[in-house]
């Protein structure tokens, strides 16, 4: 089975979202440039940018996963 564009989006999608999401558990509190820079840490194969980090969590917002 062939990895696709679609299955490496779920993945940074996903990704982002359980890093949100243990950042928050620890401090109450998170930022996209925290996600990001712990994002560059646990999964340095890959380039993690500010503005795909907004845009999912901005996505995750509107599907009222977070509430900020």
């Amino acid at each position: 089975m062939a990895i696709t564009a679609q299955d490496i989006k779920q993945y940074r999608e996903n990704a982002i979202e359980n890093m949100a999401i243990t950042l928050m558990n620890a401090n109450n509190t998170v930022t996209t440039l925290e996600i990001k820079n712990a994002l560059r840490t646990t999964e340095p194969g890959l380039f993690w940018n500010q503005t795909e980090v907004s845009v999912v969590m901005d996505n995750l917002y509107k599907a009222n996963k977070f509430t900020y």
